[in-house]
């Protein structure tokens, strides 16, 4: 879609994350004959490739560019990092599970360590 080309993709998996069918592209059954009336559709409608085409172009710009997922990812890791200060039971990594489990071998003990009581005041 960057190469403003428009999209003929099976409607399933990936491409319907990516593709908006009618608006970049099309979204068909896994059928020789729904992807040949698609291509049908780009032959009888001269502009409808390169109306797509822009369309699809614009759609990567706005969705899919590195400073939209860099901002994503920056915005998932900022809620994890407040989730993890909230959740005090989550201290423990997955590493120190594991090494903790090994040396401590009673599973009483070891959710005494990572769910411990609070005491009343």
């Amino acid at each position: 879609m960057y190469a403003r080309c428009p999209v003929i993709a099976v409607n399933s998996g990936g491409p319907t994350e990516s593709v908006l069918h009618g608006d970049t592209g099309f979204l068909q059954a896994p059928e020789p004959e729904e992807f040949a009336d698609a291509m049908v559709k780009f032959l009888e409608q001269s502009k409808l490739s390169k109306t797509m085409g822009e369309r699809g172009r614009r759609h990567v710009q706005e969705k899919f560019s590195f400073r939209t997922i860099y901002g994503k990812f920056r915005l998932c890791c900022t809620k994890m990092n407040d989730w993890s200060r909230k959740a005090d039971c989550w201290r423990v990594s997955f590493e120190n599970f594991c090494i903790f489990r090994l040396c401590c071998g009673d599973w009483r003990t070891f959710y005494k360590y990572v769910f411990p009581v609070k005491t009343r005041a």
